[in-house]
């Protein structure tokens, strides 16, 4: 299971008075960012994985989800990053290998 760390700016005394708003994962070279009611997406869940040059993506799920519940979502929008990705590195390799 994912290790999710709190890591919401909580202003003095805040901490434990109001709900994390912000979850970050560390997951070895990505790190990855929920944020609830961020600036430009009041009432909505959206991430950040910059690693994968996603700033600010919508989640399309409204703030009043579960924290795990926009993880998940972020980890399979990650995911499927990622696979688009490998499907690219694939279809240069084929090209490189029908070249030679």
């Amino acid at each position: 299971m994912s290790k999710w760390k709190d890591c919401t700016s909580y202003a003095s005394g805040q901490r434990g008075a109001i709900a994390p708003s912000t979850w970050e994962l560390a997951a070895g070279m990505l790190r990855i960012v929920v944020v609830r009611n961020h600036i430009n997406n009041p009432d909505q869940w959206c991430m950040h994985c910059h690693m994968l040059r996603m700033d600010t993506v919508q989640l399309n799920i409204p703030s009043t989800a579960s924290a795990v519940t926009a993880q998940a979502a972020a980890l399979r929008l990650v995911r499927e990053r990622i696979c688009q990705l490998l499907i690219s590195i694939d279809k240069a390799l084929q090209k490189d290998a029908s070249h030679e």
